[in-house]
């Protein structure tokens, strides 16, 4: 078949590849099937090498109107595009030339779990004689858990941001989970799905929503954006160096009486457990502070006690004290501006090289 998808004068004869485990390297809890790649989560991305001349890749939204895929070759950006299920299958364009081309693409969901649609890279498409295989991976393997904060919810709204969820002011790349791998070189995972936290979902009244409560679902591959599950996802297919626990700040209103502070301690420390038995060998560090800080006591005291009983050495907490100032900028609802997350991310490194061993653990 002739590739000459730009109009140009010359054409190829074209070839196809899947992105499946032979051809790219998946980050992130992805599900390929029916050699369709489908990319849920925020952050979660296909990276490979290539050495064509062209280079295509053919994408669709699914299951909800739109979410942005960021595009990068060697390391810069070069599209953020909106990908939306009115417009059907788009091929986007990485380069179509006469030259010879080597490097890596790296195509990254800029958009959570369940609030934007699934995308799905159908195809990737070169000349005749082009070649594509997965990049090598990074040092370290990172794991983030949390909410609207690990997604980049509002990092690109303001003060004047109405509020309500829009895929235009929400941005993986720019939340402090990717800035974080992308300084120590480690591949990245981001389990967050916005309004969740560890006993309820976000209320402003202070109700108890019990069906957003976090660790149910740590074990399913994702919740999709009509509510379903895909199934139990397969531990084995990435066991983290570093997970990062960043849960609670949706339980503020909720926990409003020392019952409720028992309650979150109890269940804080029973999600560490789980965390323990599905991830032996990572090193776990359990932030909170970033919008405030009412349960950093009782995620500590969680940590602290764990570690006691089970003669646990490897689990932190750190509680970060990172609230905007009055001159700084802010996303949309008081959310952390791209400012924050900078810092966020900085801090995060600083406390991880602070416990951990710097012969081991060069970050």
């Amino acid at each position: 078949m002739s590739l000459n998808l730009n109009g140009d004068d010359f054409c190829y004869e074209q070839k196809e590849f899947y992105a499946s485990p032979e051809n790219v390297k998946t980050m992130g809890r992805t599900v390929f099937k029916d050699n369709e790649l489908y990319m849920i989560h925020s952050a979660s991305y296909i990276e490979f090498n290539f050495v064509c001349r062209v280079l295509y890749v053919d994408v669709s939204a699914f299951m909800k109107e739109n979410s942005r895929l960021a595009v990068f070759v060697n390391d810069k950006l070069v599209y953020n595009l909106t990908i939306d299920i009115e417009h059907g299958n788009r091929i986007i364009e990485i380069f179509d030339s006469e030259t010879l081309h080597y490097g890596t693409a790296k195509l990254v969901k800029l958009n959570s779990a369940v609030d934007s649609s699934i995308i799905k890279i159908n195809k990737i498409i070169t000349d005749e004689n082009g070649r594509i295989y997965p990049s090598e991976d990074r040092k370290y393997k990172m794991e983030f858990i949390g909410a609207e904060m690990t997604n980049g919810f509002g990092v690109e709204g303001g003060r004047e941001s109405s509020g309500r969820y829009l895929i235009s002011e929400e941005n993986a790349i720019m939340a402090y989970p990717y800035l974080a791998a992308e300084e120590i070189n480690a591949d990245l995972q981001v389990v967050a799905y916005n309004g969740f936290g560890l006993l309820t979902g976000y209320s402003e009244d202070g109700d108890l929503i019990p069906e957003k409560a976090f660790p149910q679902y740590y074990e399913e591959t994702a919740i999709l954006p009509d509510g379903s599950l895909c199934g139990k996802w397969d531990f084995s297919k990435f066991q983290p160096d570093f997970i990062i626990v960043n849960l609670g700040t949706n339980d503020f209103n909720y926990c409003d009486d020392e019952e409720k502070f028992e309650l979150f301690y109890k269940e804080y420390t029973e999600f560490l457990r789980k965390l323990r038995h599905l991830n032996p060998n990572a090193q776990i560090f359990c932030i909170l502070g970033i919008m405030g800080d009412k349960l950093s006591e009782k995620a500590q005291y969680a940590v602290w006690d764990y570690c006691y009983d089970y003669d646990e050495a490897a689990m932190y907490f750190s509680n970060f004290q990172l609230l905007p100032d009055k001159k700084e900028t802010i996303g949309t609802s008081g959310f952390p501006s791209r400012n924050t997350h900078i810092k966020a991310a900085r801090e995060l490194i600083r406390v991880m090289r602070k416990y951990l061993d710097e012969e081991k653990y060069r970050l």
